[in-house]
């Protein structure tokens, strides 16, 4: 079993890849948009995200379509999908809700006289330890999506339904198999036992939900189905969360030390990985090989940045007519040799996160001389960075100095971001080793599934002496 594809359904992209598990190559990669909706909720305060799964389902197809026209001998397809969100199915896979994105805030709606959903979740489960979840409760899991689902009847309607991630939807659907999904994703939900691996009981009866309506939990290399394309069988297998795909992609945990790992794309994370379940002011995940994720999420990342950019971009269009500027080589070009802002302080919580915990950000110590483009931008990044070192600082007290890894686009493509962590940490920072680390964590997937290791970390090891060629 030598050739795979690797599929990461993604908030803004699909990116599907064929790997050569001989060769140790990555020979295409294929990427399209992933579909995107807004629905505007009842109080038009919240805004509801709804997805035809077709339409990702579509996607999929087409990027599986194409690499099997270059390689039509397939021994496997793996997943990873964007945690959290859900879609309601019923007994033959057909959709009974759209797809209910992390985006979905209608638990912000009101409900009763000045209660929201979530008032009327939290009220519901004060009396529950949830501390073995590992998260906090928050629209667009999929346990808040099924109490809002159960409170407005809609799974009364429907007795035989399944809850399922995103991943593991297109999964099935490919090959009309087994409603199944990974502790990876299912730690996610609200509603699962992180430390003990297994569904929480007691939540689910606070919630009035029964567990017939969750997916089976099955250990990382379970098949799903069989999809058959080329007079050919193709198992696919169940479908793992991004987050914990990126990291293993990075490569880091692999020493006895503590690794940390910033991941800076549209949104930020920062994340170590540990053996015991220790639950602490941050999220615990389930990773691979029984160990943990420790994680602190939502932290401004790329998205605040595209906020400021867009400030820009605006001012040039409507002030001054000029349109198609590359505003971000353009801002490269303008703090390359910055060391500072000049003073001026930028607060990035242009939306909700886990930082601030506020929404509304803001520039400060404004004088005359450093009212800048320049260091608009630059403390914009200042403030970025600043989150990252206080998420640090939340997850580890002592003043040891682990080693630090930077994973995503955004740190790669601007310097001056690497010189701000460096400065702000004490230290130097890697870069992770592949600038695709979901592809690599979906390669080693393949590694597994192909039955050449019997462990995640073993197969990554492997990885790690051996360059994956891209």
């Amino acid at each position: 079993m030598n050739n795979f594809i690797g599929i990461d359904i993604g908030a803004s992209f699909i990116k599907g890849a064929l790997f050569d598990l001989k060769d140790f190559k990555v020979k295409k990669i294929v990427k399209y948009p992933s579909p995107t909706s807004e629905i505007k909720g009842k109080n038009l305060n919240a805004v509801r995200f709804e997805v035809n799964c077709d339409l990702y389902e579509k996607r999929v197809r087409k990027i599986i379509d194409e690499i099997l026209k270059i390689k039509r001998k397939i021994d496997g397809i793996v997943f990873c999908t964007q945690m959290h969100g859900m879609v309601l199915v019923d007994d033959d896979l057909r959709q009974i809700t759209p797809f209910i994105g992390w985006q979905d805030d209608r638990l912000h709606e009101i409900a009763k006289i000045n209660k929201t959903w979530l008032d009327l979740l939290n009220q519901k489960l004060k009396k529950v330890n949830l501390s073995n979840t590992g998260i906090k409760y928050r629209s667009g899991l999929m346990g808040s999506t099924l109490f809002w689902l159960s409170e407005n009847g809609i799974l009364k309607k429907n007795k035989k339904a399944t809850a399922l991630f995103l991943g593991d939807y297109i999964a099935a659907k490919l090959t009309n198999g087994k409603k199944l999904a990974h502790p990876t994703n299912a730690c996610g939900a609200g509603l699962f036992d992180t430390k003990n691996n297994v569904w929480d009981g007691k939540i689910l009866k606070a919630l009035n939900i029964d567990k017939s309506y969750l997916p089976e939990v099955v250990p990382t290399g379970s098949i799903v189905g069989y999809f058959g394309k080329n007079e050919k069988k193709i198992p696919v297998f169940v479908s793992t969360g991004d987050l914990q795909t990126a990291i293993l992609g990075s490569q880091t945990g692999l020493g006895k030390e503590k690794d940390f790992c910033i991941n800076i794309g549209t949104g930020s994370q920062v994340s170590f990985i540990s053996k015991d379940f220790i639950v602490g002011n941050y999220d615990i995940r389930s990773y691979f090989d029984n160990t943990y994720l420790n994680t602190i999420t939502f932290i401004p990342g790329g998205r605040a940045l595209n906020t400021v950019i867009g400030l820009v971009e605006e001012i040039g269009d409507k002030i001054f007519g000029k349109r198609n500027i590359d505003v971000w080589e353009k801002m490269e070009k303008l703090i390359s040799k910055k060391i500072d802002s000049e003073g001026m302080i930028a607060d990035v919580s242009y939306y909700k996160n886990s930082i601030t915990r506020g929404e509304g950000g803001s520039f400060t110590n404004i004088l005359e001389k450093n009212l800048t483009a320049e260091n608009m931008l630059f403390s914009a990044l200042e403030g970025m960075v600043n989150n990252y070192w206080i998420a640090y600082k939340r997850m580890e007290n002592s003043n040891r100095k682990y080693r630090i890894t930077c994973a995503g686009g955004l740190v790669r493509k601007l310097e001056r971001m690497r010189f701000l962590l460096e400065k702000k940490f004490g230290r130097k920072i890697s870069l992770a080793k592949y600038e695709e680390e979901t592809l690599a964590g979906l390669f080693i997937f393949s590694l597994i599934c192909s039955g050449k290791f019997s462990t995640v970390k073993n197969a990554s090891c492997f990885l790690q002496k051996n360059n994956l060629k891209f």
